[in-house]
């Protein structure tokens, strides 16, 4: 199978395809070489297989296996593992709800932290001769080191000698730290010397100060020559970048002013199907003609996708569900497959978009087998990390029990943060919720403040309602025609 694919690489399409369909790593997990490597030993594999029983990624959710490997993990001191275990006893997921388990793990694993500290104290000791005679790798060490301690100004002093000494990495910090600061003349001057010694994540943080700057002009086309150069040295974000950069046609000029020559894209020690790939990555980014490219784009997402960034792998999904940028001979049932199978990948990393997304397919049965349990779960995983309309769904799903049990009290509190994100349905059922007395207490004022939020935010049923309510004197408020007739007019828009 692999070698048809290879022969098919002369079709874009194919290539797209192939990456899709091949890149088992990036689409979930290879179960029988994680559970060898976790029965070996290897203290991360155990935790991976804990995480993929827990969340039913690569098998089937099981809680109690999860709880077995993150057990034999956290007696290794894994700090993931011992910060698993006790939210797992906190919940009563695979054990038995217990607090004061829960609370053993977590002071273990405060007492790991502590131990790490005292290390900390230990390298910082024995970094700090080499740093004064002027070490400037030693320099970076205790930078990062203070940074991990949160103390920036101690990790700015050492960050400032070793990019006085021409190290990248410290340029690149120091030129970040700047930006922050607001420090803009200085921090891009670190950025782009770090740049032109080669350092791609300064590459793609002058990419991205050229695409927004906070002060001066945007220079889309600058942007793009510092993506390229990043993404020629196999940097995922500045590929990720570059794909919307084609999807939007912004940039793609040569400007010639970067002050550095375009490195020839590194493909040693990589070879068949992946070398392939870093040809094809060249093909692309080497190609400086501007306007939209929908398919340099979806080759761009797709490059990056393959390397585990999980925004990537969510925009290569969607381009791929809507057809976008591959030919037209392409199997539709190939690139829904594909779609999924990127959504996941995204979803299994925690990426909000992806899981809401991934759930709203699960929800209606789109392309996936319809499982409103399934959606719940994704839901619930984004609207935890602030996704508004995955809080909104989760609330809707918990106000029906839908695929959860029903839970009017909980509902509402993920219904009020969805509505105070702007979400003018979450809003609209906030208004229902306190006008019905739905798992609170009935409150006109309360009714009312929601119903003209929603209304505001052109929700027709909020205005229908609102016009009622001042017509017939209802939810406390007094009859007044005008009013009423306002919100028949904006209920008709």
């Amino acid at each position: 199978m692999l070698a048809y694919f290879l022969r098919k690489l002369n079709s874009d399409c194919h290539y797209l395809i192939a990456l899709c369909l091949i890149s088992g790593a990036a689409w979930g997990v290879d179960m029988p070489a994680l559970q060898k490597r976790a029965q070996g030993g290897e203290v991360a594999a155990m935790v991976e297989l804990a995480h993929a029983y827990e969340n039913g990624v690569g098998a089937p959710k099981d809680d109690r296996l999860a709880v077995r490997w993150y057990y034999r993990a956290a007696l290794k001191d894994n700090l993931s593992a011992l910060d698993a275990l006790a939210k797992m006893n906190e919940d009563g997921r695979g054990v038995p709800k217990n607090p004061s388990i829960a609370k053993l793990w977590r002071d273990r694993a405060a007492g790991v932290k502590a131990r790490a500290r005292g290390d900390d104290l230990n390298q910082i000791a024995a970094l700090e001769p080499r740093a004064r005679n002027g070490d400037a790798a030693a320099q970076l060490q205790l930078a990062q080191l203070y940074l991990d301690r949160n103390h920036p100004e101690g990790a700015m002093i050492f960050l400032r000698q070793a990019a006085g000494q021409n190290n990248p990495r410290a340029q690149y910090l120091l030129g970040s730290m700047l930006l922050d600061r607001m420090e803009y003349a200085g921090g891009v001057e670190w950025l782009e010397r770090a740049a032109r010694a080669g350092d791609t994540d300064a590459q793609v943080a002058l990419g991205t100060w050229h695409e927004a700057p906070q002060t001066g002009t945007a220079n889309p086309d600058l942007a793009f020559e510092w993506y390229t150069k990043a993404a020629e040295r196999g940097n995922a974000v500045a590929h990720n970048n570059l794909g919307a950069m084609r999807y939007d046609g912004r940039g793609g000029n040569t400007t010639g002013n970067t002050g550095t020559e375009t490195p020839a894209p590194s493909s040693g020690g990589v070879s068949g199907f992946f070398s392939s790939i870093r040809n094809a990555a060249s093909a692309v980014t080497t190609r400086r003609s501007s306007g939209k490219d929908l398919h340099a784009a979806l080759k761009h997402y797709l490059i990056a996708a393959e390397a585990g960034l999980a925004e990537a792998q969510y925009n290569a999904a969607l381009m791929l569900g809507q057809g976008l940028g591959v030919e037209s001979d392409v199997p539709e049932a190939e690139r829904n497959q594909a779609m999924v199978k990127w959504l996941s990948a995204a979803a299994a990393q925690g990426y909000a978009r992806a899981q809401a997304q991934l759930a709203r397919m699960y929800l209606d049965g789109d392309r996936v087998e319809k499982s409103p349990i399934e959606a719940a779960r994704l839901f619930q995983l984004a609207a935890e990390t602030d996704h508004a309309w995955a809080q909104f769904y989760w609330g809707r799903l918990l106000q029906t029990g839908t695929g959860v049990p029903r839970n009017l009290e909980e509902a509402g509190k993920w219904l009020e943060r969805a509505a105070k994100s702007g979400v003018d349905l979450a809003a609209y059922e906030m208004a229902q919720i306190y006008e019905n007395g739905l798992g609170r207490a009935s409150d006109n004022s309360q009714a009312v403040a929601y119903y003209l939020r929603a209304a505001e935010a052109g929700n027709k049923l909020a205005a229908e309602r609102l016009a009622k309510a001042y017509a017939d004197a209802e939810l406390g408020v007094e009859r007044n025609l005008d009013e009423s007739n306002k919100w028949v007019q904006r209920a008709r828009r």
